[in-house]
């Protein structure tokens, strides 16, 4: 049972590293999905992280969670040129 759980576990950990080496301006809204959905807290993290870096560049803000939307338009991390910029997106996310 021990080995089973140790397999299950390493295997866990491979698919999470694979996600997050996979992540692109693309992508990232997708992974996240799919991180929240299987509850990848350490893929989610990246996620976020990745979208608050690149926040400007993402194009697929329609399918962004408003939770996720949220949580990246409160944090102090937030990289965004002009303050405004983020509106449109909160606009077009919630409408």
């Amino acid at each position: 049972m021990i080995l089973g759980l140790v397999c299950f576990d390493w295997t866990i950990l491979f698919w999470q590293s694979f996600l997050i080496s996979k992540v692109t301006l693309d992508n990232c809204v997708d992974i996240g999905h799919v991180a929240n959905a299987y509850n990848l807290t350490y893929v989610d993290h990246h996620v976020n992280v990745y979208m608050l870096r690149n926040f400007n560049l993402v194009n697929d803000f329609n399918k962004v969670p408003f939770e996720r939307l949220a949580f990246l338009l409160s944090s102090n991390t937030l990289k965004v040129r002009v303050a405004v910029f983020a509106f449109p997106h909160c606009v077009a996310a919630t409408t």
